[in-house]
């Protein structure tokens, strides 16, 4: 089974650590030329980033985590404790971005805790589905024993680089894609991210949206 994905439309510049994006922009966590650590390399420290959004000004965005620069590997671990269940998490990457951060094209590799993912591209406002091409100009999430189901189930996406540049994409360790063309003139640049539903979808501020990740792996 596959269900269309809900794509928003609202717009914030990036701020502090976090940053805040529409599901068809999105904005940097690093400074330019940084790494993880802002050094120019991806170094990683392994430890669990916990986010908390509570507030209803923060509902409709996706927000992204640490950029890795010019990786050939990532490996990613998620955990998802509340927040509505069809609001997907994973990696955004192969992007172009301007000189605020904005993404205009990128890749997104997402999972649910219903036990579902996507894969596709977004070039300007077209959607691109990367599991089951389509003329409708959406993606959609499709159901799948890959991914560990249920609210605190630890799964793990990876991101590999092939020597043609395309990509390669696994959960859990099982390949769901493989030679995946990037965005014509992208950086080979990867961000963790998760999302925050529709103020209707979400039940803020009584149940927060808790979404953790840590960088296992990155080279």
């Amino acid at each position: 089974m596959k269900s269309a994905i809900s794509f928003l439309t609202k717009t914030v510049f990036c701020a502090a650590v976090m940053c805040a994006a529409a599901c068809i922009l999105s904005c940097k966590s690093a400074p330019k030329n940084s790494g993880a650590d802002g050094s120019g390399s991806n170094q990683i420290t392994g430890q669990w980033q916990e986010n908390e959004m509570s507030d209803t000004v923060q509902t409709g965005y996706f927000y992204t985590g640490d950029e890795l620069k010019d990786f050939s590997s990532a490996e990613v671990e998620f955990k998802k404790e509340s927040g509505y269940s069809k609001s997907a998490f994973g990696l955004v990457f192969g992007y172009i971005a301007d000189d605020k951060g904005k993404l205009s094209s990128y890749i997104r590799f997402e999972i649910t805790v219903d036990g579902e993912y996507a894969l596709y591209g977004v070039t300007a406002s077209t959607y691109t589905d990367l599991v089951e091409p389509n003329k409708a100009n959406t993606a959609y999430l499709y159901e799948t024993s890959s991914v560990k189901k249920g609210y605190g189930s630890v799964n793990t996406l990876k991101v590999t680089r092939n020597a043609d540049g395309t990509y390669n994409c696994f959960i859990n360790g099982t390949k769901m894609a493989e030679n995946v063309t990037p965005v014509k003139d992208s950086v080979n640049n990867l961000m963790p991210f998760f999302s925050v539903g529709k103020k209707t979808q979400e039940k803020l501020p009584d149940k927060p949206v808790r979404v953790s990740y840590r960088i296992v792996s990155a080279n």
